[in-house]
């Protein structure tokens, strides 16, 4: 996908002249990734999709019934 090889492009230049990558940057690389399993079949049959999947966390409340879900968009950390 052209979308992805200019971004690693840029973000490549940025390297070699030491200029500072926001993280940012990064996440949506990945989520262009992520969004297209057509273009990128060895990315989504890796161990390494499973690194980026987003969480489910359950918040609980004092009242029975008014707990919520949220993702969190943080990859995991190996151990």
């Amino acid at each position: 996908m052209l979308q992805v090889i200019r971004i690693l492009q840029s973000l490549e230049l940025m390297l070699l002249v030491d200029i500072d990558i926001h993280q940012q940057q990064f996440f949506d690389l990945v989520n262009i990734i992520r969004e297209h399993a057509d273009v990128f079949p060895e990315w989504h049959a890796s161990a390494m999709e499973e690194l980026y999947i987003p969480k489910l966390f359950k918040t609980k409340s004092r009242r029975e019934g008014t707990g919520s879900d949220f993702f969190c968009n943080f990859a995991k950390k190996k151990k």
